[in-house]
């Protein structure tokens, strides 16, 4: 039975890899992010993310064309605002989407702030 589910886990890994993969090899990459807090999800606090991977810019719901960076297996982008600062990491393996809201007192970065998490699947088009 262990050897069946290890088998099986194998299978959605490369299966995600490769879906990943072969959606990289567009230009665009479009995914649907829904919140994994229920009460978030259900109050319409999902996002949607567009990756432009040849001029590397990452846009949401709030933020457009952030530039980002490619990690391993990451994509990370931030923006610095007024009184915040909104950090973007899109894990490229499991399509797990962070958005962290750290908040900006005195001119610096404090300890204090906002986490969502979400979880994405890749779409044809927004």
């Amino acid at each position: 039975m262990k050897l069946v589910r290890s088998l099986c886990l194998i299978f959605l890994s490369v299966s995600f890899t490769t879906g990943l993969h072969s959606a990289e090899s567009k230009e665009v990459l479009y995914l649907n992010c829904l919140n994994t807090d229920e009460t978030l999800r259900n109050a319409k606090q999902n996002e949607i993310l567009v990756l432009d991977l040849e001029k590397k810019l990452l846009s949401t719901n709030r933020h457009k064309n952030l530039k980002f960076i490619s990690y391993e297996t990451e994509y990370y982008a931030s923006i610095r605002l007024e009184g915040a600062l909104v950090e973007w990491t899109l894990n490229r393996v499991n399509l797990s989407l962070y958005m962290k809201n750290n908040f900006i007192k005195d001119g610096r970065v404090s300890s204090d702030y906002v986490y969502n998490e979400y979880q994405c699947e890749v779409v044809d088009r927004i």
